[in-house]
């Protein structure tokens, strides 16, 4: 890449400074798509500047590929995990979504970096990796996460009233004759 683009290893170095704006996340996604032959083309501009248009651009890219389950699945996933602000059980992320499982694990294995899992015993739980995606898509796709954070809220009181109505004692009216 650095030969393409005649940079030596100092340039390359000063460019990363710059277009990283200091942030150590933005070098742990951007240099191995460099490494794996992504920027190739067109100048060293192409790289994005900062973490956000890191983050733009691999949005941008995820929904180019494939716009319908990508509104459908990808954004849902990702989303609801930004929403909670705290890792969500992977059973639990399911039922947010109203996606089928394998969805949801296709989600979560293609987002792998952004999206890590945590095991506790049986259980699978998952978080946004870095609070600037949670930033991104709460300023650039769901203004606040309030229409997640409402559907997350509208859950947990569908679960409370269940709750509350397993557990109201049935009484059997009879009819006399």
């Amino acid at each position: 890449w650095m030969k393409k683009k005649e940079l030596n290893a100092k340039q390359f170095v000063d460019l990363l400074v710059k277009v990283s704006e200091g942030n150590f996340m933005y070098l742990c996604h951007v240099l191995p798509e460099i490494e794996c032959g992504r920027y190739l083309h067109g100048t060293v501009d192409e790289l994005p500047h900062g973490l956000r248009s890191y983050y733009r651009c691999h949005w941008d890219q995820m929904q180019r590929e494939d716009r319908e389950p990508f509104s459908r699945v990808y954004e849902p996933v990702a989303c609801f995990l930004a929403a909670a602000e705290s890792p969500v059980e992977f059973a639990e992320l399911v039922e947010l979504t109203k996606l089928d499982r394998r969805d949801v694990q296709r989600v979560l294995r293609a987002w792998r970096a952004f999206l890590p899992e945590e095991r506790r015993g049986n259980c699978r739980f998952y978080r946004l990796y870095h609070t600037a995606f949670r930033d991104f898509l709460a300023e650039e796709v769901d203004p606040g996460l309030s229409k997640h954070r409402s559907l997350i809220i509208d859950d947990a009181l569908a679960r409370i009233k269940r709750a509350r109505d397993e557990d109201r004692p049935r009484t059997t009216q009879h009819v006399s004759r």
